[in-house]
């Protein structure tokens, strides 16, 4: 039997990826999903009266929710915090209810920034003596989880770092790398912050075996759920020097036009930023990816 996924934020990297690998139809697992993908344009989780109407509109045999929006600019989110808010966690919590009231599972992507950075050993999924984040992003992402989780649906929040895709129009960090490597003779890049570069394919890659295991069954039976918090990543470390050396090495491969001669390694605090970063990204998973 199909099951019906929703998923929110097709425009963005992570939902795109799922767009993509689903229509390319690379499993044949894949066969079992009927998939519908909304953008903002279709719902704008900073209203909070249009994200309710929405959820109307919905069909009634819907048996998963998957939400990749968010807010994701860090600096302007200091500056913007209602709307952040509204995108990041009241829009969620109304979401997460939605999903009790009517059954429906719900997968919601978190980040590594609810914890507060400290120390060098990755953080684990049942962490909850570092999450304190040390910016509001980090904060809305935080309340977001706990109103999921007080909600009572069937969850699995999926904590997620360092995203990127490979295409030109994404603002991530790799596409940043290519474009002022192409400029800069010299680049700056901070070596104390230390995560793992994730790709929004490898994120999509993986995500539909846990869709397929928290859609067996019958959608109104009250079988064995296991409501989850889980770490995605592909267990490899590095800081953003070491990142974007491999990005300059890849495209040097590539017989890429480059002006870049030389990548330097500075501390964060040569690196001015508006808003507080935690240096310590790593997440500890439970799960071999």
């Amino acid at each position: 039997m199909n099951k019906n996924i929703i998923f929110l934020g097709k425009n963005g990297q992570i939902a795109n990826a799922f767009f993509e690998y689903y229509k390319s139809k690379k499993t044949q697992s894949l066969d079992n999903f009927n998939c519908k993908f909304y953008s903002s344009n279709d719902v704008d989780l900073g209203d909070l009266d249009a994200v309710k109407n929405f959820l109307k509109t919905l069909p009634s045999n819907i048996d998963m929710i998957v939400n990749c929006m968010g807010y994701t600019n860090v600096d302007k989110a200091e500056e913007e915090q209602e709307l952040c808010d509204k995108i990041n966690h009241r829009s969620v919590a109304i979401i997460a209810d939605y999903c009790f009231n009517n059954h429906i599972k719900l997968i919601h992507f978190s980040t590594d920034y609810v914890f507060d950075g400290s120390g060098d050993e990755p953080f684990s999924e049942d962490n909850t003596k570092n999450l304190n984040p040390i910016n509001f992003y980090g904060k809305t992402k935080l309340w977001a989880e706990q109103a999921i989780q007080k909600s009572g649906c069937d969850y699995v929040i999926i904590r997620i770092s360092w995203i990127y895709d490979n295409r030109e129009t994404s603002h991530n960090f790799v596409n940043t790398i290519k474009k002022l490597a192409k400029e800069k003779e010299f680049l700056n890049i901070v070596n104390d912050q230390i995560g793992s570069p994730t790709s929004a394919d490898f994120v999509a890659r993986n995500c539909f075996k846990i869709f397929d295991e928290a859609l067996s069954g019958d959608k109104t039976s009250q079988q064995k759920f296991q409501r989850r918090i889980l770490h995605l990543n592909n267990g490899k470390f590095m800081s953003w020097y070491d990142f974007a050396c491999q990005i300059i090495a890849e495209l040097k491969q590539n017989n890429a036009h480059l002006m870049i001669k030389k990548v330097l390694a500075i501390p964060s605090s040569q690196y001015k930023t508006k808003t507080p970063r935690p240096s310590n990204c790593r997440l500890k998973s439970k799960i071999h990816w």
